[in-house]
């Protein structure tokens, strides 16, 4: 219930927060569930990055200086696997009430990684170092 009341900027504090808290993100056997911003620096043996399609990573953005601040960011994301990179794209979205279609980000096709074959709602792409 104390989540149903934050603020959307009060929600996204008290995670950042939390994942301040906790330094430690590398123990082996564990699931860490990180922002792209705080895996900056780690690296990990199997990476899962979620919502890797044009309109959320890059954002619908304005200006050529975003562009690249946010390819900066998605390279951060991909270059945090030491050995297995997935990248996980939805097909559709529930927007509002109605269904969108996305397409995969275009920093996939830029990074060279190809496409995994594909389920019935997500696209797939994997990279094996």
């Amino acid at each position: 219930e104390m989540i149903r009341d934050l603020s959307k900027e009060d929600f996204q504090d008290s995670f950042n927060a939390m994942l301040l808290d906790n330094k430690d993100f590398t123990t082996n056997n564990t699931v860490s569930l990180l922002t792209m911003h705080k895996a900056k620096g780690l690296e990990f043996e199997v990476v899962f990055v979620i919502g890797f399609n044009d309109g959320i990573i890059p954002g619908h953005v304005r200006k050529p200086s975003d562009l690249e601040e946010e390819r900066r960011l998605g390279y951060v994301a991909i270059t945090r696997a030491k050995q297995y990179l997935f990248l996980y794209c939805s097909i559709i979205h529930y927007i509002n009430g109605s269904i969108t279609k996305l397409k995969p980000s275009i920093f996939i096709e830029e990074a060279g990684i190809e496409k995994s074959p594909a389920t019935q709602f997500f696209s797939g792409y994997s990279y094996n170092k």
